[in-house]
């Protein structure tokens, strides 16, 4: 959970099921703590860029998410 914290998103690789990535950004409440998550779950064939993009849509709409919690 920390690295997840820190780094805004997480990528696994096979993890929960063989041959397919994972990849979410936690939702947290004003006090940092988890309420949820955006994640998408795709084949390890996709490629590293794509991933990559998909991990900063999961982190810019867990941040909506938040910002809408909030009332804002």
């Amino acid at each position: 959970m920390v690295e997840w914290r820190k780094a805004g998103s997480l990528v696994t690789r096979g993890e929960v099921d063989a041959g397919s990535v994972g990849i979410a950004a936690p939702i947290l409440d004003p006090d940092r703590l988890g309420l949820g998550s955006v994640s998408y779950v795709v084949s390890n064939k996709t490629e590293d860029r794509t991933i990559t993009r998909l991990a900063a849509l999961a982190v810019a709409g867990a941040r909506e998410i938040e910002g809408s919690l909030r009332g804002g």
